[in-house]
């Protein structure tokens, strides 16, 4: 997708980053609308009977359950906030840049159930792209398909329900609206979004259930009212489709 700039830059005027005013916190519930993995880097060899042996990527985990990795569901939001917005120096001022401390915190996502379904998806080898991009590569609608090699990964089944949190500090109600905007909220029904690995093949499509939306006060976190959700809601539809004419950017969650 073409973009003034591929990749997050610094302003000259950064907000400050020491400084409790004006925090948000979202509460996200996501659901798998397609298997879901973002791996560690260990792996199992196990037993195969076809091919005798299989190569397992383990699924991260968060003590003893499987979750969503912080750090991958960061760095979904901020490429899409990019794609979104098309503002490279909001995106770093935002999620930071090379010298500049991000303003956002996310925490893992973690199953809402006590007992999510994991399963074993055949990925195979996956490439990196060998020809430079001067836009953003994200996957469009992609039938759900194995790659060559016995190459698997632990994924969270279809249907499953994970959610996390996520804090902006010195933020505003026109920047949440563009964050909500870059995890597909909108009027009449959220988009879907791509996380983790197998993307290129149909996995790794999320949605978001439900949210809340809380501000600090005195140390304290105060729910926003239900009409100021709309309002953020009404505003970041507009600014998904304002963006989204010629463009594909989220989709369809099944």
């Amino acid at each position: 997708m073409k973009v003034n700039n591929a990749y997050r830059a610094q302003g000259s005027n950064p907000k400050p980053r020491d400084v409790l005013d004006e925090t948000y916190r979202l509460d996200f519930t996501l659901k798998t609308c397609a298997p879901t993995c973002t791996c560690t880097g260990e792996v199992d060899v196990r037993d195969d009977p076809r091919s005798g042996y299989r190569m397992v990527y383990r699924a991260y985990r968060k003590g003893s359950r499987p979750a969503l990795y912080a750090s991958s569901i960061k760095g979904a939001i901020s490429t899409y906030f990019l794609a979104v917005n098309d503002d490279p120096v909001l995106a770093g001022d935002v999620f930071g840049d090379m010298g500049l401390e991000g303003r956002v915190r996310v925490e893992d996502g973690v199953p809402v159930s006590a007992s999510p379904g994991l399963t074993e998806q055949k990925i195979g080898r996956q490439w990196r792209p060998r020809r430079p991009c001067d836009g953003i590569k994200l996957y469009d609608e992609t039938q759900l398909r194995s790659g060559k090699g016995e190459i698997y990964v632990e994924a969270f089944d279809k249907g499953v329900s994970l959610a996390f949190s996520m804090i902006v500090y010195g933020s505003s109600k026109e920047e949440i609206s563009r964050i909500l905007a870059s995890v597909g909220v909108r009027k009449g029904g959220n988009r879907g979004f791509k996380i983790g690995r197998g993307k290129e093949m149909g996995f790794g499509v999320v949605r978001v259930e439900k949210f809340k939306v809380w501000k600090l006060n005195r140390l304290k976190w105060v729910e926003l009212r239900d009409q100021e959700v709309v309002e953020l809601t009404e505003r970041s539809t507009q600014i998904i489709e304002r963006r989204e004419k010629g463009n594909e950017i989220f989709v369809t969650c099944r």
